[in-house]
């Protein structure tokens, strides 16, 4: 098969499915430093949330642990 077949042969169905298996291998953190140059505003915005939902996590955690009944004991902040 030659490249002009291969052409032929490729519609926006196939276009499509290849987008969807790219997106699919797409780090979160390369599509976070694409964004960085284009839009500073935007993950900085995320950087701020992502303390707040580590801290929220770290708090939630550190409650469970004082409630001192099983299952609580070794809660970590991974687990919630």
């Amino acid at each position: 098969m030659n490249v002009m077949e291969c052409w032929k042969k490729f519609d926006i169905a196939k276009c499509i499915v290849n987008i969807k298996e790219s997106l699919g291998e797409l780090k979160p953190h390369t599509l976070k430093s694409c964004w960085k140059k284009l839009w500073p505003a935007l993950t900085a915005e995320n950087d701020e949330e992502s303390v707040q939902v580590q801290t929220l996590t770290a708090n939630i955690a550190e409650i469970a642990n004082g409630i001192g009944r099983d299952g609580f004991e070794q809660i970590e902040s991974s687990d919630i």
